[in-house]
């Protein structure tokens, strides 16, 4: 009978720890490296690859850890438009093409609580956008003509 529940709870131990182990494993989130002159930047994202994830965005967010960021996908590559309406943090925007270049970036994007926001475009076609903290793609040293792997 002790020998049963030694058994049981030894059982019920490793399922917990594989269980632990899985769920670590599967909620990581995603990580998009930028290399640069200045080394490699390593930053953990949210994707936002449908309309209603890329029209929400960032917004109502008071704050953005610095390895952290916001990835947008789209299946085309064409100049894109975003503005900050509700967004309280100001944003690095970097456009990276279709082969993963760095074509764009707008920097320090200003937050908007107005009804009339400015937009930010790009003027060269892009098919990922990168929303980092306002002024840290200028820190890192990231640069137009930078790779970027997801």
């Amino acid at each position: 009978m002790e020998m049963d529940k030694r058994v049981v709870l030894t059982g019920l131990f490793v399922i917990a720890i594989i269980g632990i182990f899985l769920f670590t494993i599967l909620n990581r989130a995603p990580t998009l490296t930028i290399s640069s002159s200045s080394g490699e930047h390593v930053f953990s994202v949210e994707v936002a690859d449908n309309l209603a994830s890329q029209s929400k965005g960032l917004m109502f967010r008071k704050s953005l850890r610095e390895s952290r960021g916001m990835l947008f996908v789209w299946k085309d590559e064409q100049t894109r438009s975003f503005w900050m309406k509700n967004t309280l943090i100001p944003l690095d925007m970097i456009f990276i093409d279709s082969n993963w270049t760095v074509v764009e970036i707008n920097k320090n994007a200003v937050p908007c609580e107005e009804t009339e926001c400015s937009v930010y475009d790009s003027r060269i076609p892009a098919q990922y956008v990168l929303e980092i903290n306002g002024g840290l793609g200028d820190g890192l040293g990231i640069n137009v003509g930078d790779r970027a792997s997801f």
